[in-house]
């Protein structure tokens, strides 16, 4: 059976978790005899969509809308994951979305819940990363049973057998605290994490892009002035430096207003870290009581759970959690389930 992933263009310039997810499934998929491609520009003609037997959308903004119409257009099966979340309640969503559909109706103009709202509409199955994320959808669309199912994110295999040896020897530290993702993104809560992390006194190494603009020009100068904080640049999920970096960390921290649940961290457990997260966007399904839990809201809550995690003793239940449950070839083999379920459903 051939499939076809779609995400925003250029997604595979930039480390994220929708790039690895997409990559990690496609290679799962094909080792055992599916075909999955990648979209891209290259794919010229409509013969060449009518090739599919589905069409696989991940993420549900602005960046994939246009294509997500442009592709619907051809009465292919549509599987959207929108990778959503929200802090609001199903009804403040409901609200929310008919004020903006007046805005549109009167200005044109369209925000990310009302693109989500006919991506969701046009597409044949919904697949969520989180429970949480699929109670949302089903109560803020009111959404079937069938329309709609549960897909774990995963993790690489490799992270369980990852040593600390690389980044004694490259970067002369260890247990340590560890943050990746991007510089600059206002939802990662980098700055009132700083905030907080520089009166700390412990070793911080954090590993990601800097993206340009004012938030990031505030982390910096956070970062410049804090003895204790190390800024390297972005490294691809699947360096060996990355996998050392996890494995030497005391403790892995995502203070984000939300995640869904976090690639990295899933990474840095299985990869033997302790893990610190934001409370929101489904992680406590993944990390259940392995991990401490933060408000992001509070920088009293970060600080507090920091120093927790700092005196929490390592063990590897976390581990051999991920390990049993969440590795890419299973999530593969419970993606391709709901396919052949879906598919029987449009016979």
């Amino acid at each position: 059976m051939k499939i076809l992933f779609v995400t925003f263009p250029g997604f595979s310039l930039f480390e994220g978790g929708i790039k690895t997810q997409i990559i990690s499934l496609k290679e799962e998929l094909n080792k055992i005899g599916y075909k999955v491609e990648i979209w891209s520009e290259d794919f010229t003609g409509k013969e060449r969509i009518e090739d599919f037997k589905i069409i696989h959308f991940f993420g549900s903004g602005i960046k994939t809308f246009h294509l997500f119409q442009i592709l619907a257009s051809f009465n292919k099966p549509i599987i959207l994951t929108p990778v959503f979340y929200s802090s609001h309640s199903p009804l403040i969503n409901k609200i929310g979305i008919k004020i903006f559909t007046i805005f549109h109706w009167l200005f044109g103009f369209y925000n990310e819940h009302l693109i989500l709202k006919e991506m969701v509409a046009k597409a044949d199955l919904i697949v969520c990363n989180t429970q949480a994320e699929k109670k949302l959808l089903e109560k803020m669309f009111n959404l079937k049973e069938e329309k709609i199912a549960f897909l774990p994110n995963g993790v690489a295999i490799d992270f369980y057998y990852a040593s600390p040896k690389l980044c004694y020897e490259k970067l002369k530290l260890k247990d340590f605290i560890l943050y990746v993702g991007h510089i600059g993104n206002p939802r990662k809560n980098l700055l009132r994490f700083l905030t907080v992390l520089k009166e700390i006194d412990y070793p911080a190494l954090l590993v990601g892009k800097v993206i340009k603009n004012k938030y990031s020009e505030k982390c910096l100068k956070i970062i410049n002035q804090a003895k204790n904080i190390k800024l390297i640049g972005e490294l691809s999920h699947d360096t060996e430096l990355l996998k050392s970096i996890y494995a030497a960390a005391e403790v892995f921290i995502l203070p984000s207003y939300y995640e869904t649940p976090g690639l990295a961290a899933l990474e840095a457990g299985l990869a033997g870290a302790k893990i610190l997260i934001t409370q929101y966007g489904g992680t406590q399904e993944y990390f259940k009581n392995y991990a401490l839990y933060l408000n992001p809201y509070s920088q009293k809550d970060i600080k507090k759970k920091i120093l927790l995690a700092l005196k929490k003793e390592k063990n590897n239940f976390l581990k051999e959690h991920l390990k049993e449950n969440y590795t890419w070839d299973k999530i593969a083999q419970k993606l391709i389930g709901i396919y052949e379920n879906f598919l029987k459903t449009k016979v």
